[in-house]
């Protein structure tokens, strides 16, 4: 499958945000624990979803590991000072991102993601974070695995803004 890969600039938005470890053998239950959650704590909030949700891993799926997941679903309104335990409502800054669409199943996402990184390394662009799953068309909305859609960003930086630290 060729990918096609596009730079855009996000506006500010608000959303409300969850941190959760997630198995990498139970990733697809522990992603889809995540989004139940984050939907019903919307519903708790009187938060209105406007838009898909997202998910930004903190590292690679690897056999026997974990991974740091970060879960966020862009919302109307904040309500001010609200912290509910693992979640926050948060406002995103504006942010430049490299960004291609995956259809189908996961099984085969490595696939977009590879283009995208082969793309930054000869863009002149470097990536500034790690990369975030939008799902315009999740697993609750299709009959059949073909019809998923998942856009990957990447969040962007000019080689100008770029600063390497090699010390741990």
């Amino acid at each position: 499958m060729a990918y096609r890969i596009d730079v855009d600039e996000s506006a500010p938005h608000t959303v409300l945000g969850l941190h959760r470890t997630v198995r990498a053998e139970h990733a697809g239950d522990d992603i889809g624990a995540g989004m139940d959650a984050l939907y019903a704590m919307a519903r708790e909030l009187g938060l209105l979803p406007m838009g898909p949700p997202a998910t930004t891993y903190h590292g690679d799926f690897r056999p026997g590991t974990t991974i740091e997941v970060d879960f966020d679903l862009p919302v109307t309104t904040s309500v001010p000072g609200t912290e509910v335990t693992e979640f926050a409502v948060r406002r995103t800054p504006r942010q430049l991102f490299a960004h291609t669409s995956h259809r189908g199943d996961y099984s085969h996402i490595d696939a977009a993601y590879r283009a995208l990184d082969r793309w930054i390394r000869t863009s002149g662009l470097h990536a500034a974070g790690p990369p975030t799953e939008v799902y315009p068309v999740g697993p609750n909305e299709v009959a059949v695995t073909e019809e998923l859609c998942t856009e990957i960003r990447v969040p962007l930086a000019s080689s100008a803004l770029l600063a390497r630290v090699t010390a741990p």
